[in-house]
């Protein structure tokens, strides 16, 4: 009896040290509690739970049967999946770790859409910087006031994502937030740093459900813009001049333009045959990739008399965009006098604040016409250097980013005399970004590596990415493994890597200036997708484009190979212990 006994504790210690064993230790997240903080009447966000089907969804995206690839098909949008029966319609505070979600019966394959107000504390009027930080298992997003700060929709296991902002205290502003959980483990959490304070969960009583109208993405505040979208009546009929854009619809190729950063130009049926890579008029477009690409033209108005632009005539400047994953843009123009100086600068967003393009690009990739307005300049405009440029949202290989196509500088029609088309191509003159005016880029936080690969070739649009990433986009780049001899990188030549090899440094230098910027080597089997930049041919390497501030390398769920494992482990723990009991009866 006691040996049974003993046989059965012996069961009962190493089960639970499987479960212990096998369950998600969830360190990023700084609580364990679900849900446990109780919101007072009028506290806390509104909650819409949705469920979704994954075998409606493209399963071939999957790379690793946990959903990696998958991301791109979870839509946020209150209209695109299933409300889940029964789930609860507000929270406290956004902090849960495993189990059901929000009271959903279904704790795999679950979207969650946060929404409602914000306020930061302290005196009414102080300004605040605020540091989030969102753990999730799988995927998050965040929005403050209408401006994206944290972004993070990926599947992983339970790890961090941060992003930082200013906020007014005493001001309630619009907070809009997403979460998905695909299958395996859960964890959502929310947390917040005052001015750099300590990082703690954002209570119940910062939060509202009521609704406050996020800002429209705004430009300078004297600047008159417009959108339009596609067949709508542009300039060219609203009594303007011709267009004094030289190769406006990119017929010509790269003709009149310079360029920065990584710009496809050329046949828009070249690749996939996408509606988003469709001309809007011709056969060619401007396409952008996952380092940001911009162009640039500066456009003479020599067509109307000096005394005529004196007297300020409107001038319009419009392009039309359009985008795929997460497609995002910017454009400026900027009226130049005689000798080049500024007289008056107008833009819609920036190299550092991209806008989207689309709400949602995966249900709209129609074009849309962006339009900025002089009127009441300086006298002396002689010309208009214009800029304009995009990234996509998904570090995808190819050019899935702003699409730029029928650009337009126009002037106003002189009523006292005739402006005719340029028989001859005006004279252009190129401009580009200086050093001192760095694009801001995000390098990618690791390299995914193949097993097997003994060498890492970083092609000549990864060079040029570090380049940017590093703020010196003209600088040379060599790159060490583990801290040993740097090797120059020109875009084509393979660097030797060890089996064990950790950690690649890139090196920039450009004027007497360098920067450094490690990133994490990751061996795996890699098979070919859109989520990784192709390297130059013959190399054993691509280099994943990574997003998420997460560090955590397990996969989102247990192995089955641990398991198994342990399941060997308790049968021979038992065996051994009935051999003892019976060799005790003889």
């Amino acid at each position: 009896m006691k040996q049974k006994t003993k046989i059965l504790a012996a069961f009962a210690v190493t089960s639970a040290l499987i479960f212990a064993s096998c369950s998600n230790s969830d360190s990023a997240m700084p609580g364990k509690t679900k849900n446990s903080a109780i919101a007072q009447p009028g506290e806390g966000l509104k909650i819409a739970v949705y469920t979704f089907d994954p075998g409606a969804l493209d399963q071939t995206l999957d790379s690793d049967g946990w959903g990696s690839g998958m991301e791109s098909q979870i839509n946020r949008n209150d209209s695109a999946f299933t409300l889940c029966e029964g789930a609860d319609t507000e929270t406290g505070n956004i902090e849960f770790n495993g189990g059901a979600i929000y009271g959903c019966p279904q704790d795999d394959y679950v979207l969650v859409h946060y929404s409602g107000t914000i306020t930061a504390p302290g005196e009414a009027g102080q300004s605040r910087s605020v540091a989030f930080n969102m753990t999730a298992d799988d995927g998050t997003s965040l929005a403050i006031d209408g401006q994206s700060v944290i972004e993070s929709w990926t599947v992983k296991p339970c790890s961090s994502a941060t992003g930082e902002t200013t906020m007014e205290a005493g001001k309630q502003v619009a907070i809009d937030a997403w979460y998905f959980e695909y299958r395996g483990e859960q964890c959502n959490g929310l947390y917040w740093s005052i001015d750099g304070g300590e990082m703690t969960v954002v209570p119940p009583s910062a939060f509202t459900p009521g609704d406050v109208k996020a800002p429209e993405t705004s430009v300078a505040p004297e600047e008159e813009t417009t959108t339009t979208v596609a067949g709508e009546v542009s300039t060219s009929d609203a009594g303007f001049g011709p267009n004094l854009v030289v190769n406006p619809s990119n017929e010509e190729g790269t003709n009149g333009w310079s360029y920065t950063g990584d710009v496809y130009v050329g046949n828009g049926f070249g690749y996939d045959n996408g509606e988003w890579q469709r001309p809007r008029s011709g056969t060619a477009i401007a396409a952008t990739s996952y380092w940001l690409g911009t162009r640039s033209q500066t456009v003479s108005l020599s067509s109307e008399s000096d005394e005529y632009l004196d007297t300020s005539p409107e001038i319009a400047v419009s392009t039309w965009f359009n985008g795929r994953c997460g497609g995002r843009f910017f454009m400026r123009a900027e009226l130049l006098d005689a000798d080049g100086n500024v007289l008056e600068s107008k833009n819609v967003g920036s190299e550092g604040d991209l806008q989207y393009v689309h709400e949602s690009d995966w249900e709209d990739q129609s074009w849309v016409q962006h339009s900025l307005s002089f009127t009441g300049y300086p006298a002396g405009a002689r010309s208009v250097r214009y800029t304009d440029g995009g990234q996509d949202g998904c570090w995808w290989w190819g050019y899935y980013g702003a699409d730029m196509d029928d650009t337009e500088v126009r002037v106003k029609a002189n009523t006292s005399t005739t402006s005719t088309e340029p028989a001859t191509p005006v004279e252009v003159t190129t401009t580009t970004v200086a050093d001192d005016k760095p694009l801001p880029v995000d390098a990618p936080t690791e390299v995914v590596v193949d097993d097997k690969a003994k060498d890492f070739t970083c092609s000549e649009s990864c060079v040029a990415g570090f380049a940017a990433a590093a703020g010196l986009p003209n600088g040379e780049v060599s790159v060490s493994v583990d801290g040993g001899t740097a090797v120059a990188l020109t875009g084509t030549n393979a660097v030797p890597l060890t089996a064990d090899a950790k950690s690649l440094v890139f090196t920039v230098a450009s004027g007497g200036k360098t920067k450094d910027i490690t990133v994490a080597v990751k061996r795996t089997a890699v098979e070919a997708s859109d989520t990784t930049v192709a390297p130059s041919e013959g190399s054993d390497t691509t280099v994943a484009a990574g997003t998420d501030s997460g560090t955590s390398d397990d996969s989102s769920g247990s192995s089955p190979i641990l398991w198994i494992i342990i399941a060997l482990i308790v049968i021979a723990v038992i065996a051994y212990l009935v051999r003892r009991s019976q060799a005790s009866k003889a």
